[in-house]
């Protein structure tokens, strides 16, 4: 509602871009409103009086507030964008006691509103490639100083050391552009060689790399071990990883390039060292996603013949495989008994890790054999559904 009537009163004035126009006194509660929202109690005195309130017309609106605090007049301008629900103190002579620097100095930044939008222009930074940090750092205080434009100050602290970076920005350019900056950045060797990644967080964010990719269906390795992660510093990243599968030893090379938030694999010696041999099953681990995942789509199509009030779920596992195809093919042999989670479409895809066996229930386990496909771009199907034979 607000920002709908100072919108309104912009509109009824008719200003023109780049002129100050008074605003009539009627209308200077909406626009107190808006100041006494920001007040920290740091932007002006208990004392400090309202004589005048002009608006001008930018890429949003200026508001310049004129007070009478004491034997001395100042004045506040804030920049509001009521689209974005937006709204900054952009210049400040009124500031109370010695809370505030002098106009030039820098003062800290204590509105939370305002804290939120710079540390998102500093990530916004690091994601464009225009500043590389370590993974791992915190942001002390933030600070910001009037200029022809405005300087923010990050005070940060980087691998146990305290360091400081300058932001010039010019919000009616919608610009920023780093002036001063003495933190570390993520510390990694020369380009041209490689450097062994030891630090723990790095780690698990290259492992989840290797990953997605295998989700997504760039690579298809059989269970395997990361035993060491190499990093080089190119024009982008290459991240190299030592992996053991059965008595073997590989390597996978993946070239990540942050500001297109692409990866490539560019290496892969682990697809001469499959353990599975093309047409032949091979076991599997039962945790992998891939056979959790045809787990529950043969449990939902046991679930739609069984005349039960509760989800069949598996109770035992009794074999998991995989075999290489153009895809993958799974099969699993398992048991099943009724669940604590009722047969309906809310517990589609649950297996017994969702839905407790139901202890309330003593009945045989059936078992039953499910075998799943999924395709090179990561769609998985049933392929056959029915009771075991043979165990």
């Amino acid at each position: 509602m607000l920002g709908t009537l100072v919108l309104a009163s912009v509109l009824s004035l008719g200003l023109c871009a780049g002129g100050w126009s008074d605003v009539p006194q009627a209308e200077w509660s909406t626009y107190e409103t808006t100041l006494q929202g920001l007040n920290d109690g740091t932007l002006f005195g208990q004392n400090c009086v309202t004589t005048k309130i002009e608006t001008q017309v930018v890429a949003g609106l200026n508001i310049r507030y004129t007070k009478h605090c004491g034997h001395t007049s100042c004045t506040i301008t804030v920049w509001q964008k009521v689209w974005e629900n937006f709204v900054q103190v952009t210049d400040n002579q009124c500031a109370a006691g010695n809370k505030r620097q002098m106009p030039g100095g820098y003062s800290e930044v204590t509105n939370q509103a305002q804290i939120t939008q710079y540390e998102t222009m500093l990530s916004s930074l690091q994601t464009n490639g225009d500043l590389t940090l370590a993974t791992q750092f915190s942001i002390n205080k933030i600070e910001q100083q009037v200029v022809a434009g405005l300087n923010i100050k990050f005070h940060l602290t980087v691998h146990n050391q305290d360091c400081t970076i300058v932001v010039y920005y010019v919000q009616w350019e919608h610009t920023e552009s780093i002036t001063h900056n003495d933190c570390p950045a993520h510390k990694r060797q020369a380009a041209g060689s490689y450097h062994v990644e030891t630090d723990q967080a790095e780690i698990t964010k290259y492992e989840t790399w290797l990953s997605d990719l295998e989700s997504n269906g760039d690579v298809t390795l059989p269970h395997y071990t990361v035993t060491q992660i190499e990093t080089q510093v190119v024009a982008g990243l290459n991240v190299k990883y030592t992996l053991t599968t059965g008595h073997h030893t590989c390597t996978i090379i993946v070239y990540d390039v942050p500001w297109t938030n692409s990866r490539t694999i560019t290496t892969n010696t682990c697809s001469n060292l499959r353990r599975q041999l093309l047409g032949g099953f091979n076991s599997v681990d039962v945790n992998k996603p891939d056979v959790q995942n045809c787990l529950g789509m043969g449990l939902d199509g046991i679930n739609a013949q069984v005349n039960s009030m509760y989800r069949m779920v598996d109770s035992k596992i009794i074999k998991a495989e995989q075999q290489v195809v153009a895809g993958m093919n799974y099969a699993i042999t398992f048991e099943i008994e009724p669940s604590t989670c009722m047969n309906s479409g809310d517990s589609t895809g649950f297996t017994s890790t969702d839905c407790p066996l139901n202890a309330n229930m003593n009945v045989t386990p059936d078992t039953w054999n499910v075998r799943c496909f999924m395709s090179l771009q990561g769609s998985m199907s049933v392929s056959h559904l029915g009771r075991a034979q043979h165990v």
